[in-house]
């Protein structure tokens, strides 16, 4: 099995990594995880990192996101 690690920004997934565990791509993300504030007014910035299950080897499976 491979999890990937996306980061999201304005519900725009980057897949920035692999793992060959749900712990182990967590324990990345809570290591990268950082707080962040936007403070103007007229934009919002949404940035998050998820752990999602990448495809299961079946030939109709996603590709990874960009």
């Amino acid at each position: 099995m491979v999890i990937w690690l996306v980061l999201w920004i304005n519900l725009t997934p980057i897949h920035v990594g692999n793992f060959p565990n749900m712990q182990s791509c967590m324990e990345a993300a809570r290591t990268n995880e950082s707080i962040m504030t936007h403070t103007r007014s007229q934009n919002s910035l949404s940035v998050g990192l998820i752990c999602v299950q990448a495809n299961t080897g079946k030939p109709n499976d996603p590709p990874p996101p960009p």
